[in-house]
């Protein structure tokens, strides 16, 4: 089995120094689509406390066409 590394910003910034621009993806915490997660994997997802929270606030999206809009918005 591939053995599964993870890093976030922080740690990065930590381990990398200088100048740099950087652009850091993340996927989506399974809970956020809940309904097709369980329905595909039959299990039940645990919703983490640090997320409950969130869950219960407005969604919030900008729409973005293609690469030229989100390096509109990224150099903003």
């Amino acid at each position: 089995m591939e053995q599964l590394v993870i890093w976030d910003s922080k740690k990065y910034l930590e381990n990398n120094e200088g100048d740099f621009y950087g652009v850091f993806l993340e996927t989506a915490h399974p809970v956020k689509f809940m309904d097709t997660v369980k329905k595909a994997l039959k299990i039940d997802i645990e919703i983490p406390e640090r997320l409950k929270e969130t869950l219960t606030r407005d969604k919030v999206s900008i729409p973005i066409k293609d690469f030229s809009d989100l390096k509109e918005y990224l150099l903003r």
